[in-house]
């Protein structure tokens, strides 16, 4: 990497811990939207995207089961009972 960048990056992540207002509140905020730059540039946004959408659709499964035991439970009750 540059050296600009890795300067900027340590005054960022940790030289920003020890200001005080106005300054250091300015530079925790900063820190965001450099630490996406940077995933992006290195190619981290593309993995972090891809491990998400895994992960929803890992949770939607059983999520979709629920549903489907909790509606067949409902229907049934229903049709012993009787809808009136």
């Amino acid at each position: 990497m540059f050296k600009w960048v890795e300067s900027l990056e340590d005054a960022l992540f940790t030289g920003s811990r020890d200001l005080g207002p106005p300054w250091g509140a300015v530079l925790r905020a900063a820190r965001y939207p450099a630490a996406l730059i940077r995933d992006w540039l290195q190619g981290g946004i593309s993995d972090r995207a891809m491990s998400l959408a895994y992960t929803t659709l890992l949770s939607i499964v059983p999520l979709l089961v629920l549903f489907v035991i909790f509606q067949r439970h409902i229907v049934r009750s229903i049709v012993v009972t009787g809808l009136k």
